[in-house]
């Protein structure tokens, strides 16, 4: 990857980021001090990044509906704004809504502590950390390895993109019922998702359920509320039927729990210069890897939507850990001002 924490000064020799640290260390505040209200948003989440694998809690692990907590940087964003919108869903759709919904968070927040490799604001959030997990995961398995492999691979560096979260959701979907068929998707080819049920039958169409954790603010929808206008390329089918037993290693391999992070921290420091994750190896990481970012908020215009079933059950399926919003909308305004 090369030393991305070094700086040209002219003819200058590189200065790493770890010899910036010694020179400055003095004047730093500790990483544990509250941020003042002038700090800049990129600082903020240098000292304080979503915990990750070694410093979760059972507090980290509670999750709320995102249409509960209330900030206006939520509200100014299109899908954040706050309706009244409710769809009628049948019973087994709300049912397997709800089985979806528990999938992207385990996603999401636990098989992917960091979150995303390649959404700048998971980036920012962690100090890079999510990159260098994407970059290990890579470095240890590619697109034709097995499935128990691949979920070797992402479960021990909880690292990798779009594709590796729905590989993931996909395998978690093998060990539960479907009465519907479950696809792996391409959007606009280069976007990966799950949607469960055929959007291209009367049976499922618009009411067919997409699940896509990779987003930044997560949220199980149906196939209509779809942002992206294009039919979706199917590259990956798992039928209808019982669950499927996993093979051993397969087995071995959902057991894994990701690296911690100082682990990460460890590999960010023998490839790269900087002492470890933070807000000068996230922006390096950004700044020198334009064509492979992006900036996804959500998959459908309304976070809030509502789904009722017969029964009068209801759920925005948009639960989050209760830190994640406000770390999140930090970091997208840091790339408002900084990268914009």
């Amino acid at each position: 990857m090369g030393n991305i924490c070094g700086r040209m000064d002219g003819a200058h020799a590189p200065v790493t980021y770890c010899e910036q640290m010694r020179a400055s260390s003095s004047q730093q505040r500790p990483a544990t001090s509250s941020p003042t209200l002038g700090d800049s948003p990129l600082h903020q989440l240098g000292r304080r990044p979503v915990p990750s694998s070694s410093e979760s809690s059972t507090a980290s692990r509670r999750y709320v509906s995102l249409s509960s907590l209330h900030d206006p940087r939520l509200d100014s964003l299109p899908a954040g704004q706050r309706n009244e919108t409710v769809i009628p869903v049948s019973t087994a759709t709300f049912k397997m809504m709800s089985l979806a919904h528990d999938i992207l968070l385990r996603t999401a927040h636990e098989t992917f502590p960091d979150g995303p490799g390649n959404q700048v604001a998971n980036i920012l959030m962690s100090g890079g950390r999510s990159w260098m997990r994407k970059q290990m995961f890579r470095g240890r398995v590619d697109e034709e390895a097995s499935q128990d492999l691949q979920i070797k691979a992402i479960k021990e560096t909880g690292g990798g993109n779009c594709g590796e979260y729905a590989n993931m959701v996909l395998a978690e979907l093998q060990g539960h019922r479907r009465d519907q068929p479950v696809f792996k998707v391409l959007e606009s080819k280069k976007h990966s998702l799950v949607i469960i049920g055929d959007w291209r039958t009367p049976q499922a169409g618009d009411h067919a359920i997409v699940v896509d954790p990779w987003q930044g603010l997560k949220k199980v929808h149906t196939y209509g509320e779809r942002i992206n206008p294009e039919t979706p390329f199917v590259t990956a089918t798992l039928g209808t039927g019982a669950p499927i037993r996993p093979s051993g290693k397969l087995k071995t391999a959902f057991s894994l729990k990701p690296m911690s992070a100082e682990a990460v921290d460890a590999e960010i420091g023998r490839t790269s210069g900087c002492l470890s994750s933070g807000p000068r190896y996230a922006k390096g990481v950004i700044r020198d890897n334009p064509e492979v970012m992006f900036d996804h908020i959500a998959g459908t215009n309304n976070l809030h939507a509502v789904y009722r079933d017969p029964n009068g059950r209801e759920s925005a399926f948009n639960s989050l850990p209760p830190s994640y919003l406000g770390s999140y909308l930090d970091s997208r305004e840091g790339i408002v001002k900084k990268y914009a």
